[in-house]
């Protein structure tokens, strides 16, 4: 499958059929899964590279990523 310039994004064939199956209750809770795991991650890489801080700094840093989009 080629990448189409028309498009902003491209998904498999496979994976689209698979999401279309879904139905739209079950694609929703898998974005929330999604944003908490993402969240998850951003915790641990900020406890990582802050031992020092505390959970509000922790939080915070999250919110600050989230809202940045720089992750």
């Amino acid at each position: 499958m080629g990448i189409d310039p028309e498009r902003i994004e491209a998904v498999e064939d496979d994976v689209a059929e698979a999401l279309r199956d879904m139905g739209p209750a079950n694609r929703l809770a898998m974005m929330f899964q999604a944003e908490k795991f993402a969240r998850t991650l951003m915790r641990a890489g900020a406890r990582n590279r802050h031992p020092d801080w505390t959970e509000a700094e922790v939080e915070k840093e999250i919110a600050r990523l989230w809202a940045d989009g720089s992750v």
